[in-house]
């Protein structure tokens, strides 16, 4: 594990949001890390999502960083959208590449910005594949789960 964001495409039909945590033991289909979704997160917040921990069920816009999210037929085509921007902008990139990630603060009102390093080759294909999972969504009855740290 570490601090990754899972996302798993799965039938409607099959799903029960009282039994999300199941789908949380098995292997995503895609998994992104936390550093890339806090800098991608303002397009994150575009997205109409459900909400859930529990029985509970709230609808809002952006994905839980910190919980369970659920991307139906209402937020498909926002979540494809950014996530093929995203894709269309990292593949122009050199092969490895640094983004600007959090602020580190390390005493008083001294600070750093922590950068981390992207692997171009294994991003695009990660956010490419997202995409493409909104698009059975106009074929059949799915949803997207993400998971998150």
């Amino acid at each position: 594990m570490g601090l990754n964001h899972d996302f798993w495409l799965i039938e409607k039909n099959d799903f029960e949001f009282k039994d999300y945590r199941e789908y949380l033991q098995t292997k995503p289909q895609v998994q992104i890390h936390d550093d890339l979704m806090m800098y991608m997160n303002d397009t994150l917040l575009w997205i109409p999502c459900i909400h859930i921990s529990g029985r509970k069920k709230k609808h809002t816009k952006g994905l839980a960083l910190y919980g369970i999210s659920l991307i139906s037929e209402e937020g498909a085509g926002t979540f494809a959208g950014v996530m093929d921007s995203w894709a269309d902008l990292f593949s122009k990139a050199p092969e490895k590449f640094n983004l600007t990630g959090v602020i580190t603060f390390k005493s008083g009102d001294d600070y750093n910005y922590r950068s981390f390093e992207v692997d171009r080759d294994i991003l695009v294909p990660k956010l490419r594949i997202l995409a493409e999972h909104t698009q059975k969504f106009t074929n059949q009855d799915f949803l997207i789960l993400h998971g998150g740290i």
